[in-house]
């Protein structure tokens, strides 16, 4: 293999993945932890004027605070989509929407633990109330803990179907496309 060869595989590696990264101005983590912290302030909030209402029954609490958490998830993996340079979104799009979910739970937990101790203690889980002790609040808050990890998990597999490119394998074309030049230059 000539020195020619081994170069230009390097400024194809390099320029691969300087392509898979998203754009300088989108920056991963921060926009992570800001769209989590909101959608676990926003779900945390929720929870306590409902389950501060007595009428309103605690199961449907537990899904209606999902109809804030999918729109907010859902324009965050539509933001990161578009600020990939290039489209291999699906893959990058799902790790940040259970980057997103792990940070939104985490808010949501620290949330509910402060206004356990600052005296609010009516949550509930079907049977469980955590009037009844620290212990069952911990159950409470780990099952809610792992239902967001969970919803958010597939919520982004289900929301990147649609921000994914037209070409169902896009990575694999390009990875196709490569092998064919790199042959093609062989033969020429």
């Amino acid at each position: 293999m000539s020195a020619y060869a081994n170069t230009k595989d390097k400024e194809l590696r390099e320029e691969a993945r300087l392509e898979n990264r998203a754009d300088r101005n989108f920056s991963f983590y921060g926009k992570g932890n800001f769209y989590g912290a909101i959608i676990g302030a926003v779900m945390s909030l929720f929870m306590i004027i409902m389950q501060s209402n007595v009428n309103f029954p605690e199961y449907n609490s537990q899904i209606v605070q999902f109809l804030f958490f999918i729109p907010i998830l859902t324009y965050a993996l539509y933001q990161y989509s578009h600020a990939l340079r290039r489209k291999i979104v699906f893959q990058n799009g799902a790790l940040f929407g259970l980057y997103i979910s792990a940070i939104a739970a985490v808010t949501y937990i620290i949330l509910n633990t402060v206004f356990y101790f600052l005296g609010f203690q009516n949550w509930q889980l079907f049977t469980m109330d955590a009037s009844e002790g620290f212990g069952k609040f911990i159950v409470i808050q780990m099952t809610t803990l792992f239902t967001i990890l969970v919803a958010g998990g597939l919520w982004s597999f289900v929301a990147m179907q649609f921000f994914k490119n037209p070409g169902h394998a896009p990575e694999l074309t390009d990875v196709v496309a490569k092998e064919e030049a790199k042959e093609q230059r062989r033969k020429g």
